[in-house]
């Protein structure tokens, strides 16, 4: 952070301590939050080296430290001095693995076959191993802007095998991204970046079968049952949450009567697939769709899965004109009215003698009215 902007890290070439012989090496946030690192050399000189300042090591880990030892034996040597400038140098070297301390970032991706069939599988390869994932986080979409969901994730060292429903329509398109972004592919020392690779891919053999789209719809009398009709059969089995991917929209009177039209939408409570596969039967939340004036609207969102043999289901909107709704009365919420009643009368003098102990009088007054239905006014 300089002056207010982050600027990425940069690799320093003309720092003093070269070419040492190290025995301790550790890296530390100072107070102010810079990152320091310390070297200390066989001859106990100490090296020191800090970031600029404005904070730039909140945005590292804490700290870092790390000690080498080396374990040896000695060897006893046979030695006759020849020659009095002679002299024997004697070095340790250790070797050792430093561990990535950054996101792994994608090299390559590229289709994989799987029993003949080149559109289903992919391989990412990382430039640093990488582990869990999970299906939800990734996504594969062609060029042509059709997406294909992630439906099981494996990695190997580097490479991560993805498996996609089908994308031999993608034999259409001109190339293929898949897109990470999530927090389960963990890098050796931290979480991975969400990232995007693109490529080619090979030997995908086009479908002959157009993917299902939208024919037509109806809604039951009642307003709470509505049946899609795609041209073609609809073959995954479908998600938990395909609901969301949908929205139904329609036109209705904002009171009755003498209201004005305004649009709104409602929900649903479930898709299920009919037993004619091209058929899905959405059942409603409550207020359901009895009191729409004019056509409904369904809306797919693209992102809920559908697909047929043909490819995935793309985003769509349709509209529909429903008939034989019966009309249920407005779904508002609950409206109700409050009365006040005044009675005029003429009070009539009663003469009583009390004759027994527990005797008494007990006096009603009824009202008689007539109610009109406002739906008649």
């Amino acid at each position: 952070l300089i002056d207010g902007e982050w600027y990425d890290a940069e690799q320093v070439t003309n720092y003093v301590a070269q070419h040492l012989h190290i025995t301790k090496i550790k890296a530390f946030n100072t107070w102010d939050h810079r990152v320091g690192v310390q070297i200390l050399t066989d001859n106990n000189k100490l090296y020191e080296l800090y970031s600029f300042t404005e904070g730039i090591g909140t945005r590292g880990t804490e700290h870092i430290g790390l000690d080498l030892f080396v374990d040896g034996g000695l060897k006893k040597i046979g030695y006759s001095d020849g020659y009095s400038t002679e002299h024997i140098s004697f070095g340790v070297t250790a070797e050792g693995s430093f561990t990535y301390g950054l996101s792994a970032i994608p090299v390559s991706a590229i289709n994989v076959e799987d029993d003949n069939n080149w559109g289903t599988k992919v391989t990412v390869t990382m430039d640093y191993p990488v582990t869990g994932g999970d299906e939800s986080e990734f996504l594969l979409t062609d060029s042509n802007g059709i997406e294909y969901l992630c439906e099981g994730v494996e990695t190997d060292g580097t490479d991560i095998i993805l498996t996609f429903m089908d994308f031999n329509l993608a034999a259409r398109a001109s190339s293929v991204t898949v897109s990470y972004s999530g927090e389960t592919l963990l890098s050796p020392a931290t979480t991975t970046d969400d990232f995007e690779v693109t490529f080619t891919p090979v030997h995908l053999v086009a479908p002959q079968v157009d993917p299902p789209e939208f024919y037509s719809a109806s809604v039951n009398s009642e307003g709470m049952v509505i049946t899609l009709v795609m041209t073609e059969p609809i073959t995954n089995v479908l998600a938990s949450d395909i609901e969301d991917h949908f929205s139904i929209s329609l036109t209705e009177y904002n009171y009755t009567p003498g209201g004005s039209l305004e649009g709104t939408t409602r929900t649903l409570a479930s898709i299920v697939k009919d037993t004619d596969t091209t058929k899905l039967i959405m059942t409603l939340n409550t207020p359901n769709v009895s009191s729409a004036i004019g056509n409904i609207t369904i809306d797919y969102d693209g992102h809920g899965g559908l697909r047929g043999d043909g490819g995935p289901v793309q985003a769509f909107t349709n509209a529909f004109t429903p008939s034989g709704l019966t009309w249920k009365g407005h779904h508002m919420e609950y409206e109700h009215l409050e009365m006040d009643l005044d009675a005029d009368g003429d009070l009539i003098k009663v003469y009583y003698h009390d004759t027994a102990e527990n005797e008494h009088l007990e006096l009603a007054v009824t009202g008689t009215g007539i109610l009109t239905y406002i739906g008649d006014l």
